[in-house]
Order: C-alpha cells, then sequence, then structure tokens
C-alpha cells in the first residue's frame, strides 16, 4: 500500500510541482490559486495579461499501459478540433514552450488552458440548464462522429471494465482493492448495479451506432 500522506501535504507538494511546471509555458508572473484535489489537482493562474487553469493529472488516470501524456494531449487536440469546427464555447489549449501540449514534471503530467469564464450550477440546477447540456452534448456527439482523430490518439475506453473493474487506479492503489474497502451492504449494493449494468452494455455494444 502507498504512503498515507494528508490532503493539505499532497496539494503543497503538488503546488510546488505546479510551479515548476508553469516554467516550461509562455505565462508572464504567474500567480497560483489552489481550486481542486480530485481527479486533478487544478490550479487558477492569474499572469500579467490574463489568466488559465494548470491541471497536475493524476498519475495512471488512463489505464494500464497508456501514456498518460498520450493521452492528456489527445484531449487538447480535440479541443482545438472543437474550437475550429464547431460553436462550442470550450477552453483553449495552451502549448508549452517546446510546442507540445504538455510537460511532464517530478513524474507528473501537466497541461494549461485558457480560463473559461461561467458558474457553477450543480448546487441549484434548473430544467433549462439540462436543456443546454443536453443540446451541449447532442454538439459534442455530432463533431465527434464527422472528426477524424490524428494519428496516435488515444483515450480511455469508458466500458464495463473501466466503471466496474480493475482498470483505474486511485492513489496509487488499483480499483479492485478500492472497491474491497466499502462496507459489506454498500458493496452488495454496487455488484448488483455492476451486474444489471454489464447485461445493458453488453446489449448496447461498442460500434459507433448502438444497437439499442
Amino acid at each position: 500500500m502507498p504512503e498515507l500522506v494528508s490532503k493539505r501535504a499532497q496539494v503543497a507538494r503538488i503546488r510546488r510541482t505546479a510551479v515548476r511546471a508553469l516554467a516550461d509555458y509562455p505565462v508572464d508572473e504567474p500567480r497560483l490559486s489552489f481550486i481542486a484535489h480530485g481527479e486533478n489537482t487544478t490550479f487558477r493562474v492569474d499572469s500579467r495579461d490574463d489568466r488559465f487553469l494548470l491541471r497536475v493529472h493524476r498519475p495512471n488516470r488512463h489505464g494500464p499501459g497508456v501514456d498518460s501524456r498520450v493521452a492528456v494531449g489527445s484531449e487538447l487536440a480535440w479541443l482545438t478540433a472543437l474550437q475550429a469546427g464547431s460553436e462550442l464555447s470550450v477552453p483553449t489549449p495552451i502549448r508549452a514552450r517546446d510546442g507540445q501540449w504538455t510537460t511532464v514534471v517530478d513524474g507528473r503530467v501537466c497541461s494549461v488552458l485558457g480560463w473559461q469564464g461561467g458558474r457553477m450550477q450543480a448546487a441549484n440546477p434548473r430544467s433549462v440548464h439540462f436543456r443546454r447540456l443536453g443540446g451541449v452534448l447532442a454538439r459534442l456527439h455530432d463533431h465527434a462522429s464527422g472528426w477524424a482523430p490524428p494519428s496516435g490518439f488515444v483515450r480511455m475506453r469508458w466500458d464495463w471494465e473501466t466503471f466496474f473493474g480493475n482498470t483505474m487506479e486511485y492513489g496509487g492503489v488499483p480499483a479492485a482493492a478500492c472497491w474491497d474497502l466499502l462496507p459489506a451492504p454498500l458493496r452488495a449494493q454496487f455488484d448488483e448495479v455492476a451486474r444489471r449494468m454489464r447485461t445493458v452494455m453488453a446489449d448496447l455494444g461498442s460500434k459507433p451506432e448502438p444497437s439499442a
């Protein structure tokens, strides 16, 4: 099992990584403000002339045998294509000084995006927000159906194994070991959901056009 480190100590360590990562980007006089520590560790970056989002990506986020730097770069390539080929408002990926989408510091993949204005509505959503979300998802699917990914494009496959199996890793702990940490009654409920979803996802198939 990995060494247990407090969240505060983790964030302090990752903040030092973030500061070093910013040296690889054309951002003048950056000032970092911590946002969140979860799926990624994120910081708001205020520079002399602009504002950015810096992400320090969680290791082994994209499954076994997948190069995280390639996977994150693939995400940013799609964002760039969305900007050029759709009317969706998406963050602008920022290239590092060497022309790459990402940089690696202390073994962690880091990326920088232009700041995306807006408000979080999770605490008080209304029907209009769900309609807008549905419209955005439809346009994302429409763009993806006609877009040819560049050579080497890699992203996680969100199948049954990724959701319920042992693909993911959390803080150095394999997903199977995380499932074992759940209290028995809760684990039983998740096992039932997983059992039902195996059938549903198998019926849907994996082709671009679902069979059901």
